[in-house]
């Protein structure tokens, strides 16, 4: 629910979720549809469906625990397994994501490869407290990328003042004044809201026109079919379904 969502909007969700789903086998025997019902508000759809594969492999095979063999579940890359390793198991292993580089940013600059920044947060690793070391990690990284370095002691100011933190450009491509992904979520959502989950594309043109811009039928028909590709709509004739 994190990756790519903030942490207040989390919260609330996170407990929604497990109000729905307490365990991964509520979440593993879930039908798809509830699965995408319930993940209302977040956006990026495809996280729900990767989470709900990882349910499956869990609630069938048990809970892999080191990073190598939990970045083999679906949707989990090279961060988000070392923080679940480090974090819910207990094990000695580095993390690097953005605010962790910005730590480090003195040290070894901004521009370093992945494979240097990995190399360096494990030999820096602490033997004792190391998950305190790497909460501590995240909590320095986002008070250096608000710019109000006032609270950190003078040293750290000093260390971390000339740190600029600039915002890479989009390079998404536009159709009417918004990316793909806005198109794909407002459809989804409309269809979240629909009676029966179901409505015809036609009636998406109408809804995507008004919340965002008027697009061909045609677009609307592509849009569908990227969702549908990803397992999260049906298509049928000239009606569009939330996947079940």
């Amino acid at each position: 629910m994190l990756q790519q969502t903030q942490v207040p909007r989390v919260l609330i969700k996170w407990q929604e979720w497990l109000a729905l789903f307490p365990t991964e086998k509520d979440v593993a025997q879930a039908s798809t549809q509830q699965v995408l019902l319930a993940w209302k508000g977040m956006g990026y759809n495809n996280r729900a469906l990767r989470l709900k594969a990882c349910c499956e492999h869990v609630a069938t095979h048990g809970w892999p625990t080191t990073p190598e063999t939990l970045e083999e579940l679906p949707g989990l890359g090279k961060y988000t397994a070392h923080a679940i390793a480090c974090f819910a198991f207990g094990k000695r292993v580095p993390i690097v994501d953005v605010n962790v580089r910005i730590v480090y940013a003195p040290f070894l600059g901004f521009n370093v490869s992945d494979e240097i920044a990995w190399r360096f947060a494990k030999d820096v690793l602490p033997h004792e407290r190391f998950y305190d070391y790497n909460q501590a990690l995240f909590d320095l990284g986002t008070t250096i990328r608000s710019g109000d370095l006032s609270t950190l002691p003078r040293r750290w100011q000093i260390l971390y003042k000339d740190i600029r933190i600039t915002k890479k450009k989009s390079t998404e491509r536009l159709y009417g004044g918004f990316p793909m992904r806005l198109y794909r979520g407002a459809l989804v959502q409309y269809l979240r809201d629909a009676t029966d989950h179901r409505a015809s594309l036609s009636a998406c043109k109408d809804h995507l026109a008004q919340k965002l811009a008027p697009r061909p039928l045609s677009f609307i028909k592509t849009v569908a079919s990227k969702l549908e590709k990803d397992g999260i709509v049906r298509q049928d004739a000239d009606t569009v379904t939330l996947a079940h």
